[in-house]
């Protein structure tokens, strides 16, 4: 059985646990119009990011094997990383938001300094495949046929990209 810590706010937050060889902890958000699951890996980083309906099975099974302990306030998750401006703490910009008022959810995991205001995104390698492999449909047959020869070098090329776009906004990454 997984224990998760519910907030004030109703957010639920696992202790952390090992998958696939990395330690990571599942955030489980009520948001407006379903619920978002994110798993952040140590460094406070999302590694893969889900939303559904409460009625999804998936979900209804997740929650039959939880050990619920109320927690009282929700903290937000420690992001080990400073901002590039000024030192000072970054915060997931959703963990600064109650969740039922989260309408929308980045595709591109967003971060904030509580200091200065500077944005920031994270974007890892395994994040990144996970989005790739959740929408094929987003790619054409030239870049799934280059995925399927060399992930790597797909994920590669995805990430220069992405840096690209985020940079030319100003936007910095969270290295």
């Amino acid at each position: 059985m997984m224990r998760f810590f519910r907030s004030n706010d109703t957010r639920l937050r696992s202790d952390f646990y090992i998958n696939g060889g990395r330690r990571l902890c599942c955030l489980i958000e009520k948001t407006q119009n379903g619920m978002l699951i994110t798993e952040l890996n140590e460094r406070g980083l999302v590694e893969k990011q889900v939303y559904m309906r409460p009625d999804d099975p998936f979900y209804v099974n997740l929650t039959r094997g939880m050990e619920i302990i109320e927690s009282g306030d929700y903290k937000g998750m420690n992001v080990d990383a400073a901002c590039t401006s000024c030192n000072g703490i970054l915060a997931r910009e959703l963990d600064l938001i109650h969740p039922s008022v989260i309408n929308t959810v980045p595709v591109v995991p967003s971060y904030i300094c509580k200091g200065c205001s500077k944005r920031f995104y994270s974007m890892t390698d395994t994040y990144l495949k996970s989005l790739v492999a959740d929408k094929k449909e987003l790619f054409d047959e030239k870049d799934l046929k280059e995925l399927s020869v060399n992930e790597e070098v797909f994920v590669s090329t995805l990430q220069e990209y992405i840096i690209r776009i985020f940079a030319s906004k100003k936007i910095s990454r969270i290295r």
